[in-house]
């Protein structure tokens, strides 16, 4: 209690003072000596002790005593607003409420509520007065900003928060603080959020309605959590704007925040085929980090050859003069390419206008490589993007590292893709291995549809003796089918058993029959 006051407190205590002194009659204060002296100025505030006595005269039975001599509204607040900073008694500080809700000046309201706060210890309020108080600060506070920092002052005040996490607020309070709670706790505090998303964007929207200076002026963590949320969440693009222009500067642009925000709003920016922002974020960010990869690789994208949102080639075409590809002039129609709106490389593949609708059918079956994009060039062909986690089947089985168990899967999977293209009455001029993909977990996959056609021939299946009277639809995959088998099990070194073996590079037997052997073989769990 005799520990003498911190230089803070003494400032305080001198505004304090100066209350006293202006509303010492209407207050009806009796003062002993040592008192008298502070009052008069006299004597420093220093002591700890003398200065909460006669703080603790100021309670709630004397400032209602002395707002019974004043009639005048604006002398009211003026009392109250000087009252509420010098007591701990939170029943002025509803009184206080209750003067403002009346219509008296609003001016340094929020001030002089955030300064009273501190004082009070919530510990003994009850949840009757704690609805009152919350009640009053939704009626009074009708500016958003003054509200949310009247609110986040008592959230600031451990022995409120204590109080507050308690009680039920009940529907109407809950859904008119909602939003100023949940950027409270998720942006302010940190925590995971409670209240959802619709919430958090309400009031994060109030924050970033908010000057420049009192943004910039917040901690960075709560800045880049703030950010965060207005990049990555928040469906107004004014305020995600406002958020990247202001919070996004105010960053270390050597920091990894500062790169990976940069990032995401660019990417936002592309997406929306805002190319000229986006291109912007990425020339900050490239000055600030020149060595950042995914800074440059987007710029090369912006500048590279396009079809519409598509960029021809990878980064490593780009970085070597000439080799970004011309349309269509991979083998098989695969070629490089980059989709700008996701930041992703991919394959591109092209079809002939007449193709469309019939690679729209095939595209419908099972094994074929699931397509991202579609899309007609301005030639009117035709064209689809894959992912780039697919690799090309040619490539990919070049290196040895495919054991006959999985050579044997592929060879299943291209087979069955074939004969549901005969189901289909659909033809592909080959099915050579260049037209295939390899999935990371799914296998073989048909990635290259162009050439597809309708119709099938009526001949004797290769499979059945000649001269037999049954006649039925011969496959017109065979070829291609056993020819795919050869690719995929060819150079095994003896690990093909000889009866598969004869099968396959014999052609003996239709594509039903070669498939059952297939399966049987992985059945048998030899391979």
């Amino acid at each position: 209690m005799d520990e003498p006051l911190t230089e803070a407190e003494a400032r305080e205590m001198k505004a304090n003072l100066a209350f006293i002194r202006r509303h010492r009659k209407v207050l009806k204060i009796k003062v002993n000596a040592a008192e008298d002296l502070m009052l008069n100025g006299s004597r420093e505030p220093s002591e700890r002790g003398l200065c909460l006595h006669l703080l603790g005269k100021i309670d709630h039975a004397t400032v209602l005593a002395a707002l019974d001599r004043v009639s005048d509204p604006k002398a009211r607040v003026t009392l109250l607003s000087g009252a509420v900073r010098a007591t701990d008694d939170a029943g002025v500080l509803l009184l206080y409420l209750e003067a403002l809700r009346d219509g008296a000046s609003r001016e340094v309201a929020a001030g002089a509520f955030s300064l009273g706060t501190n004082r009070i210890d919530w510990a003994e309020l009850s949840e009757a007065r704690l609805k009152r108080l919350l009640t009053l600060l939704v009626d009074v506070f009708t500016d958003e900003h003054e509200r949310a920092s009247a609110l986040f002052a008592l959230l600031h005040t451990p022995s409120f928060r204590a109080l507050f996490d308690s009680h039920s607020l009940g529907e109407g309070l809950e859904r008119q603080l909602k939003p100023l709670l949940a950027v409270y706790e998720e942006l302010l505090e940190g925590k995971e959020g409670r209240f959802g998303r619709a919430a958090l964007e309400q009031g994060a929207s109030v924050l970033l309605s908010a000057s420049e200076a009192i943004l910039t002026s917040y901690p960075e963590p709560v800045r880049l959590r703030l950010l965060e949320t207005a990049v990555r969440q928040m469906s107004s693009k004014d305020a995600a704007d406002r958020a990247a222009g202001i919070l996004l500067q105010s960053l270390p642009k050597e920091g990894e925040d500062f790169r990976r925000l940069s990032l995401a709003r660019a990417g936002e920016l592309l997406a929306s085929h805002n190319d000229a922002r986006a291109r912007w974020h990425l020339d900050q960010l490239r000055k600030a980090q020149p060595k950042c990869k995914e800074a440059s690789v987007m710029l090369q994208a912006l500048r590279a050859k396009r079809l519409g949102r598509v960029a021809l080639g990878w980064p490593q075409d780009w970085a070597e003069r000439g080799r970004s590809p011309k349309a269509g002039s991979a083998k098989g129609g695969l070629q490089r390419a980059f989709w700008i709106d996701q930041g992703q490389k991919v394959w591109l593949q092209f079809a002939k206008p007449s193709e469309a609708d019939r690679i729209e059918d095939g595209m419908a079956l099972a094994g074929v490589a699931p397509v991202l994009l579609r899309g007609k060039a301005g030639d009117g062909r035709a064209w689809a993007l894959y992912s780039a986690a697919l690799k090309p089947a040619a490539q990919a089985l070049g290196d040895g590292r495919h054991s006959l168990a999985s050579r044997l899967r592929y060879c299943s999977q291209a087979l069955a893709l074939l004969l549901a293209l005969d189901t289909r009455g659909l033809r592909l001029p080959d099915s050579r291995l260049h037209r295939f993909v390899l999935h990371p977990e799914d296998g073989l996959q048909l990635a290259d549809l162009t050439g597809l056609r309708g119709g099938t021939e009526e001949q004797q299946d290769e499979g059945e003796e000649q001269g037999s009277p049954r006649r039925r639809r011969r496959s017109p995959h065979r070829a291609s089918g056993f020819g795919i088998c050869r690719d995929l099990l060819s150079g095994l070194g003896g690990q093909l058993p000889p009866d598969l073996e004869r099968r396959v590079f014999g052609m003996k037997g239709s594509l039903v029959e070669l498939r059952r052997a297939i399966e049987l073989e992985r059945a048998a769990g030899r391979s």
